[in-house]
Protein backbone atom coordinates (compact mmCIF):
# COMPACT_ATOMS: atom_id res chain seq x y z
CA UNK A 1 0.00 0.00 0.00
CA UNK A 2 1.88 3.48 -0.96
CA UNK A 3 2.39 5.81 1.90
CA UNK A 4 1.31 9.50 2.06
CA UNK A 5 2.20 12.15 4.53
CA UNK A 6 -0.92 13.79 6.67
CA UNK A 7 1.36 17.38 5.18
CA UNK A 8 0.66 16.20 1.74
CA UNK A 9 -2.89 14.91 2.01
CA UNK A 10 -3.73 17.99 3.67
CA UNK A 11 -2.54 19.84 0.83
CA UNK A 12 -4.27 17.84 -1.56
CA UNK A 13 -7.45 18.33 0.35
CA UNK A 14 -6.96 21.91 0.43
CA UNK A 15 -6.69 22.13 -3.71
CA UNK A 16 -9.46 19.87 -4.55
CA UNK A 17 -11.71 21.99 -1.61
CA UNK A 18 -11.17 25.26 -3.81
CA UNK A 19 -11.69 23.91 -6.97
CA UNK A 20 -15.01 25.82 -8.56
CA UNK A 21 -16.98 21.79 -8.75
CA UNK A 22 -16.39 20.83 -5.59
CA UNK A 23 -19.69 21.91 -3.38
CA UNK A 24 -18.34 20.97 0.49
CA UNK A 25 -20.84 22.94 2.23
CA UNK A 26 -23.77 21.00 1.64
CA UNK A 27 -22.10 18.03 3.51
CA UNK A 28 -20.82 17.83 6.76
CA UNK A 29 -17.55 17.32 7.48
CA UNK A 30 -17.27 13.70 7.77
CA UNK A 31 -18.62 13.19 4.57
CA UNK A 32 -16.61 15.86 2.72
CA UNK A 33 -12.97 14.40 4.31
CA UNK A 34 -14.45 10.64 2.80
CA UNK A 35 -15.17 12.06 -0.55
CA UNK A 36 -11.78 14.09 -0.55
CA UNK A 37 -10.13 10.64 0.71
CA UNK A 38 -11.93 9.20 -2.14
CA UNK A 39 -10.30 11.53 -4.52
CA UNK A 40 -6.90 12.05 -3.27
CA UNK A 41 -6.45 7.65 -2.53
CA UNK A 42 -8.00 7.02 -5.64
CA UNK A 43 -5.36 8.98 -7.51
CA UNK A 44 -2.55 7.26 -5.49
CA UNK A 45 -3.62 3.94 -6.34
CA UNK A 46 -3.80 5.12 -9.55
CA UNK A 47 -0.49 6.01 -9.93
CA UNK A 48 0.97 2.79 -8.18
CA UNK A 49 -1.37 0.50 -10.13
CA UNK A 50 -0.97 1.42 -13.68
CA UNK A 51 2.54 0.62 -14.06
CA UNK A 52 2.46 -2.55 -12.37
CA UNK A 53 -0.48 -3.38 -14.48
CA UNK A 54 1.16 -2.67 -18.01
CA UNK A 55 4.28 -4.34 -16.39
CA UNK A 56 2.46 -7.22 -16.05
CA UNK A 57 0.54 -6.99 -19.53
CA UNK A 58 3.41 -6.34 -21.01
CA UNK A 59 5.24 -9.26 -19.55
CA UNK A 60 2.77 -11.55 -20.71
CA UNK A 61 2.46 -10.24 -23.73
CA UNK A 62 6.02 -11.20 -24.30
CA UNK A 63 6.56 -14.21 -22.76
CA UNK A 64 3.38 -16.04 -23.74
CA UNK A 65 2.31 -14.83 -27.06
CA UNK A 66 -0.31 -18.13 -27.04
CA UNK A 67 -2.41 -16.27 -24.78
CA UNK A 68 -2.66 -12.72 -26.63
CA UNK A 69 -6.46 -13.32 -27.53
CA UNK A 70 -7.29 -13.75 -23.89
CA UNK A 71 -5.68 -10.10 -22.66
CA UNK A 72 -7.70 -8.73 -25.97
CA UNK A 73 -10.88 -8.75 -23.54
CA UNK A 74 -9.59 -6.98 -20.39
CA UNK A 75 -7.78 -4.87 -22.13
CA UNK A 76 -10.54 -3.89 -24.05
CA UNK A 77 -12.71 -3.22 -21.34
CA UNK A 78 -10.06 -1.15 -19.87
CA UNK A 79 -10.53 1.00 -22.63
CA UNK A 80 -13.83 1.63 -22.08
CA UNK A 81 -13.69 2.14 -18.44
CA UNK A 82 -11.48 4.53 -18.74
CA UNK A 83 -13.11 6.06 -22.00
CA UNK A 84 -16.21 6.38 -19.45
CA UNK A 85 -14.08 9.24 -17.63
CA UNK A 86 -13.69 11.48 -20.59
CA UNK A 87 -17.61 12.08 -20.45
CA UNK A 88 -18.88 16.23 -19.80
CA UNK A 89 -20.61 15.03 -17.36
CA UNK A 90 -17.77 12.95 -15.56
CA UNK A 91 -15.88 16.67 -15.80
CA UNK A 92 -18.27 18.72 -14.86
CA UNK A 93 -18.08 17.37 -11.18
CA UNK A 94 -14.83 16.45 -10.95
CA UNK A 95 -12.44 18.26 -9.40
CA UNK A 96 -9.96 19.49 -12.86
CA UNK A 97 -6.83 18.09 -10.60
CA UNK A 98 -8.44 14.75 -10.57
CA UNK A 99 -10.16 14.62 -13.62
CA UNK A 100 -7.17 15.83 -15.83
CA UNK A 101 -4.68 13.63 -13.51
CA UNK A 102 -6.83 10.60 -13.91
CA UNK A 103 -7.26 10.60 -17.29
CA UNK A 104 -3.67 11.45 -18.29
CA UNK A 105 -3.04 8.58 -16.35
CA UNK A 106 -4.97 6.57 -18.25
CA UNK A 107 -3.51 7.90 -21.52
CA UNK A 108 -0.46 6.95 -20.38
CA UNK A 109 -0.87 3.45 -19.56
CA UNK A 110 -3.23 2.67 -22.66
CA UNK A 111 -0.97 4.75 -24.98
CA UNK A 112 1.86 2.34 -23.69
CA UNK A 113 -0.57 -0.83 -23.71
CA UNK A 114 -1.24 0.10 -27.83
CA UNK A 115 2.02 0.63 -28.69
CA UNK A 116 2.93 -2.87 -27.47
CA UNK A 117 -0.30 -4.45 -29.38
CA UNK A 118 0.21 -2.11 -32.23
CA UNK A 119 -3.13 -0.51 -31.78
CA UNK A 120 -4.62 3.46 -31.30
CA UNK A 121 -6.07 2.77 -27.91
CA UNK A 122 -6.07 6.36 -27.36
CA UNK A 123 -8.24 7.57 -29.64
CA UNK A 124 -10.76 8.95 -27.74
CA UNK A 125 -8.52 11.20 -26.09
CA UNK A 126 -9.09 14.52 -27.66
CA UNK A 127 -8.27 17.37 -24.37
CA UNK A 128 -4.74 18.47 -25.15
CA UNK A 129 -4.22 19.14 -21.41
CA UNK A 130 -4.92 15.55 -20.56
CA UNK A 131 -3.29 14.16 -24.03
CA UNK A 132 0.06 16.38 -23.31
CA UNK A 133 0.28 15.18 -19.34
CA UNK A 134 -0.08 11.69 -20.54
CA UNK A 135 2.90 11.76 -23.13
CA UNK A 136 4.84 13.32 -20.60
CA UNK A 137 3.99 10.78 -18.33
CA UNK A 138 5.19 7.95 -20.68
CA UNK A 139 8.69 9.86 -22.57
CA UNK A 140 10.99 9.53 -22.25
CA UNK A 141 11.18 5.97 -20.55
CA UNK A 142 7.57 5.26 -20.49
CA UNK A 143 5.86 2.44 -18.47
CA UNK A 144 8.86 -0.21 -17.38
CA UNK A 145 8.15 -3.58 -18.81
CA UNK A 146 8.15 -6.42 -16.35
CA UNK A 147 11.68 -8.14 -16.78
CA UNK A 148 14.30 -9.88 -15.24
CA UNK A 149 12.23 -9.87 -12.02
CA UNK A 150 10.25 -12.08 -12.77
CA UNK A 151 11.67 -14.42 -15.31
CA UNK A 152 11.66 -17.44 -12.97
CA UNK A 153 8.22 -17.38 -12.58
CA UNK A 154 8.03 -18.53 -16.02
CA UNK A 155 6.90 -22.19 -16.00
CA UNK A 156 9.21 -24.97 -17.38
CA UNK A 157 7.70 -26.27 -20.80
Amino acid sequence: MPVTRPQHVDLVFRILAADPCVTLDTMDEQHARELLTIWQQGMVNQVVNLNVDYRIESWLYREYPGIRPNQEKPIGLQVQMSVAGLTPDVKRVTPRLVYEGSNAINYAYLRSVGIMLGQNLVRDYTDSAIVELGKRLVEPRGFEPLTSSVRGMRSPS
